[in-house]
């Protein structure tokens, strides 16, 4: 009789055991007893039922097909094939910039900063890319320019306020030809390189960052003798910018 009890509560223990385990079973058909410790959006990790003082193993879920805890709950894996993925759609963006500038930035004219209204349009990508094509005014001590320029931004963040950099090139036009020196002396050019490089930081749609602005073109010199004679410069100014982008 002892022994029959015996045998009894040593079956009741082992069927117990076996209850309290999770059963991990592969689209493969294989089972694995174990203890899941936690499971990500990539992977889930378990050590053997049968050795839990042992290592941790990690197995992919796109193996698994579901998983039967100890308590008689369950969880499937429904893997979603690549058709029915849903159709990520490109988000439209734009953005507004009142840029000063400080410096030469008249084209060899002799002036000492500007400001600038800028505006550029373009696609968002992943929420952290941004590509587009833009245009603006832009205002120096002597003449008006306005800038045809591709640019590319990037967010470093996800947080609520978080930094970002921008690049543009392009070409700027000047669009008056109002001569401050009687003989035209020393004109900027009528069409310059153009490029801007901003790093800053963004709350929601404001942002403020600080960069340099960088031209390059020819000026024009009056000569008696040498009426079309040209001279390569550079200009190169430092810049705040206060924008808004939607």
């Amino acid at each position: 009789m002892k022994k029959l009890t015996v045998l009894l509560l040593a079956s009741l223990g082992f069927l117990c055991t076996v209850h309290a385990q999770d059963v991990m079973i592969r689209k493969d058909g294989s089972e694995v007893l174990a203890k899941i410790l936690e499971i990500n959006p990539n992977e889930v990790s378990y050590k053997r039922f049968d050795n839990q003082d042992g290592p941790v193993y990690w197995e992919k879920k796109k193996d698994i097909l579901k998983i039967k805890y100890a308590n008689g709950t369950e969880d499937i894996f429904v893997q979603v094939s690549p058709q029915d993925e849903p159709v990520k759609k490109l988000r439209y963006s734009g953005l507004v910039e009142l840029i000063p500038y400080f410096g030469d930035y008249s084209g060899g004219a002799g002036g000492y900063g500007g400001v600038a209204i800028n505006t550029s349009y373009g696609i968002q990508l992943k929420e952290k890319y941004f590509w587009g094509i833009g245009t603006g005014m832009n205002f120096t001590g002597y003449h008006t320019y306005t800038p045809v320029y591709a640019t590319f931004g990037m967010d470093l963040s996800p947080e609520k306020i978080h930094p970002f950099f921008s690049v543009s090139l392009g070409a700027q036009f000047r669009i008056n030809d109002d001569d401050y020196y009687y003989y035209d002396y020393d004109t900027p050019p009528s069409v310059a390189l153009w490029s801007n490089a901003m790093f800053g930081y963004r709350f929601k749609s404001f942002y403020t960052a600080c960069g340099i602005s960088v031209q390059t073109g020819y000026n024009r010199e009056y000569n008696y003798n040498e009426p079309d004679k040209y001279n390569s410069f550079g200009a190169v100014c430092f810049m705040m910018a206060f924008g808004f982008k939607w």
